[in-house]
């Protein structure tokens, strides 16, 4: 499972994975103590040693201390280190951690080690820690900070010491500095070097385990130290004066031009060590007057490297006696490809005759040479793979049936060559060829006129029809550019041809249309496509509506529909119709009813009229309606309805009484109670009529008006009223008109 970083869309790139030839064998280490601000007793404010004391039970002595920490590069001093110190925060310094920069800013934790005296790091004891700079700035006033000190015992841990830890010495310009490089494993360094200087360490307990390799960290600066400079290293005994041959001698090769560029070198001792032994070091150089140093040491360590197993380089060797015959083929292959494996067999070669090779460097030789090997492909195989490619995505409508046929007998024989393994390179050309020869003879076809456009049809809606189309299956060879369309005898040309629809409008009413489409290219135009069904446009009554649901809750009914065509004119309503007889009347707008019926059913069915000026959509067509006496034509644009007398709305009233009524009463009461008097033509009596009725009163005809025109909350508001008697309704809608208006007795 891979992860990349926030942001990143990448992890990296991967070739192999590789297991390593030799098990590793862990040290077995033993954790004495981890300390962190939770131990310590003190931290002094800041200025002060931290304690972490509690008494550490490092028992038989810690080799190792690692230390966890956040060093930002931009608030931290450079040479900012830790000192650990034993007894008491004035105790001597047991030893110097130094720590490198772990990043630009706070954040970023990383851990250092550094080697311990198991002698003086054992028991019980209490651990002071030291934080320590010399070169600290008011932009820079920080060592780091800790966040935790792990102290451990390591059986086979390398046993080392610092450079600058000698007992004694041959003085001269020897001295301790701090470390001026990364990676010196100690905060100080040994400087002053030179030719014949010596040092004297003491006794060194190696322990059980035997050390056979011995690892300094250095500077030999090229621009001031001398040439072959070396450390000598002598055991048990050592005469300054007759210093003999040495037990072992570490070159120290150039690191760089400066004292900041340090390094490593590591040598395999002539015998393992174990036990105690006195350590004494002998510094050799060829000085002259520009170069009189040997160089800076930092630390020295003694450890243990398994002897590798003996590496078997069989399996490289059967590979190089199974390729070495291609090298003689260089005609037969890619250049570049055969280049690749020239190499990797040259490689192979000098890794069988060098000396110390591992088995890894075996393993990882014989892979690169079996991968180069396999990228060998004969060019011969290279040009018919290609040509099949190309081959393989001509089209068929395109060329002649006749050429067609012979170059796909050519483009099978070829694929089948291409497939075998087996094939020779006589085999593999044949097969090119041929197939070269039939592509160089497909014929074209001529370009021609596309086919005609698919799935044509034509739509009306009230005096317009909508003409669709699909693009042709075949466009003759040529891009189409545009369509023609015809509709009876009206034709209109696009030049879009990616359009697939066009309308044509205001065409007369009741008439029948078929359409015809064409596809045109840089050729022509294609043939008609086949006429469509003939459409009507415009004087057609409604398409019935779709009901879509009846939901039925106690005496409510909810009733919904989708519309469906209008026969070219606008709805102007519905008409609802339970199967007991209920109905109601909608707004064109609508596609859903509430009614509320008596007969308490537990479920109902339910019709949708849709009514336009042209009829219903049960093919009932409008009636005019039958007056009972002489009145104005209700279609005539002149006439405007009211159900109040003319006498009544043009009556003049004196300012400070009602208009008075015929019967005496109170004209307010008398307005809130209705007109009894009104004809029939202007007041219908309150009565259902059989469903389809036409009206013939003047206020229903308003009502009907008002709701079709309604929307579904007025028409729930007008529901409700409907539940109180006709006096409150009025009341209710006359009420805030007449607020203001108090008469003046």
């Amino acid at each position: 499972m891979f992860h990349a970083p926030s942001g990143r869309q990448w992890v990296s790139n991967f070739d192999r994975y590789q297991f390593s030839p030799t098990p590793d064998s862990p040290s077995a280490t033993t954790t004495l103590a981890t300390l962190t601000a939770l131990n310590s007793t003190t931290t002094g404010g800041g200025s002060l040693p931290l304690s972490l004391a509690n008494g550490a039970d490092l028992r038989d002595g810690a080799d190792t201390v690692t230390v966890r920490y956040d060093k930002p590069r931009s608030r931290a001093a450079s040479d900012s280190h830790l000192t650990l110190r034993l007894g008491s925060r004035d105790g001597a310094k047991s030893v110097d951690i130094p720590l490198d920069y772990t990043g630009s800013g706070w954040g970023t934790l990383a851990t250092t080690t550094a080697r311990l005296d198991p002698g003086v790091f054992r028991g019980v004891q209490d651990v002071y820690a030291d934080f320590a700079s010399g070169t600290q700035t008011a932009a820079q006033p920080y060592v780091g900070n800790i966040h935790s000190l792990t102290l451990t015992r390591s059986s086979d841990t390398p046993v080392g010491f610092d450079a600058t830890a000698f007992r004694a010495g041959s003085g001269g310009g020897l001295k301790s500095e701090p470390a001026g490089w990364s990676g010196a494993g100690s905060a100080t360094d040994l400087g002053g070097t030179y030719d014949g200087a010596w040092l004297d360490y003491g006794d060194v307990d190696f322990g059980d385990v035997p050390r056979n390799t011995v690892t300094l960290t250095y500077v030999n600066n090229s621009a001031r130290c001398g040439a072959g400079s070396a450390v000598q290293l002598y055991l048990d005994s050592f005469d300054a004066a007759h210093p003999g041959t040495p037990y072992a001698t570490v070159p120290l090769p150039v690191t760089g031009t400066a004292w900041s560029a340090g390094g490593t070198t590591s040598l395999t001792l002539p015998t393992p060590l174990t036990g105690a032994h006195t350590v004494h070091l002998r510094l050799t150089t060829h000085p002259d007057a520009s170069h009189p140093y040997v160089a800076n040491l930092g630390r020295i360590t003694f450890g243990h490297a398994d002897t590798p197993a003996a590496t078997d380089a069989s399996a490289l060797r059967a590979a190089i006696d199974r390729y070495a015959h291609l090298s003689g083929d260089a005609d037969r292959y890619d250049t570049i490809d055969f280049g690749v494996f020239r190499r990797e067999l040259a490689a192979a070669r000098a890794l069988i005759d060098a000396d110390g090779a591992t088995q890894l460097d075996v393993g990882t030789r014989t892979r690169t040479l079996h991968l180069a090997a396999g990228q060998l492909i004969p060019l011969p195989r290279l040009r018919l793979e290609d040509l099949v490619a190309t081959a393989s995505a001509l089209d068929k409508a395109r060329y002649t049936d006749a050429s067609w046929q012979t170059f796909t007998t050519a483009l099978a024989g070829a694929r089948s060559a291409a497939g075998d393994d087996t094939a020779t390179d006589a085999t593999l050309t044949a097969r090119y060829e041929a197939l070269d020869r039939a592509l160089a003879a497909l014929t074209t076809k001529p370009r021609t006129a596309p086919a005609a456009p698919d799935a044509v049809s034509a739509t009306a809606s009230g005096t317009s029809v909508t003409v669709a189309w699909a693009a042709p299956a075949d466009t003759g060879g040529s891009p189409v550019t545009g369509y023609r369309v015809a509709l009876g005898d009206h034709q209109v040309d696009i030049h879009d041809p990616d359009s697939r629809a066009t309308t044509f409008t205001r065409l007369p009413a009741g008439r029948s249309y078929t359409a015809r489409v064409q596809a045109v290219n840089r050729i022509g135009a294609s043939r008609p496509s086949a006429a469509t069904a003939p459409v009507a446009s415009g004087g057609g009554t409604p398409q019935k509506p779709t009901v879509t649901g009846v939901t039925t809750d106690g005496h409510h009914v909810r009733v919904t529909w989708r519309a469906a065509g209008d026969g070219g004119f606008p709805l102007v309503g519905y008409t609802v119709a339970l199967d007991d007889g209920t109905t109601a009347h909608l707004p064109g707008t609508a596609d859903t009813a509430l009614l509320t019926t008596p007969s308490g059913a537990k479920a109902h069915t339910a019709t949708v009229t849709a009514l336009t000026l042209a009829g219903t959509s049960d093919g009932t067509a409008p009636t005019a309606p039958t007056p009972a006496t002489a009145a104005p034509d209700a279609a005539d644009p002149a006439y405007e309805p009211t159900p109040f007398p003319a006498g009544t709305l043009n009556a003049a009233y004196a300012s400070d009484e009602w208009p008075a009524t015929g019967d005496g009463t109170d004209y307010f009461d008398r307005l809130l109670s209705g007109f009894d008097d009104l004809h029939s033509d202007i007041l219908g009596a309150p009565a259902n009529v059989p469903h389809g009725t036409p009206p013939t009163a003047e206020n229903d005809e308003i009502a009907l008006r008002v709701n079709n025109a309604a929307t579904q909350k007025e028409v729930d508001r007008a529901e409700t009223d409907a539940t109180h008697s006709a006096t409150v309704s009025l009341a209710d809608g006359l009420g805030s008109r007449l607020a203001g208006s108090t008469p003046t007795p």
